[in-house]
């Protein structure tokens, strides 16, 4: 990678900037330390920072697709908990059934599995 050449100009008058700084400060700084220093400060501002944006992102609705094979199955095996359970407390989409038996509180879960790669 081809560094960028720095005009001995824009490194004096740097180095100038800050030999003023620093005996502002109280410290004594030779031209050579000064413009050692004016070099490292022009290098740093060619290196890039990121950071986070300030700006909340965009929350895009996704629209939900239905399973209608598993919406089958959770109506089947919901009809076959109501026949045993105490009560069927929820049903979550095509996904959980949540109820009660002998009062104690379980919740089956359907999960679909993807196709596996070849």
């Amino acid at each position: 990678m081809k560094q960028k050449e720095i005009k001995q100009s824009t490194i004096d008058a740097l180095a100038l900037e800050i030999m003023e700084d620093a005996k502002k400060d109280g410290e004594f700084l030779t031209l050579e330390d000064a413009q050692e220093m004016a070099v490292m400060e022009i290098k740093a501002r060619d290196i890039k920072t990121y950071t986070k944006s300030d700006a909340p992102r965009k929350q895009t609705k996704r629209e939900r697709k239905v399973d209608p094979d598993k919406k089958l199955l959770i109506g089947w095996l919901d009809d076959a908990i109501c026949d045993f359970a105490d009560n069927v407390l929820e049903v979550k989409n095509e996904s959980e059934i949540h109820f009660q038996y002998n009062e104690n509180d379980y919740t089956v879960k359907l999960i679909k599995h993807r196709p596996p790669k070849k």
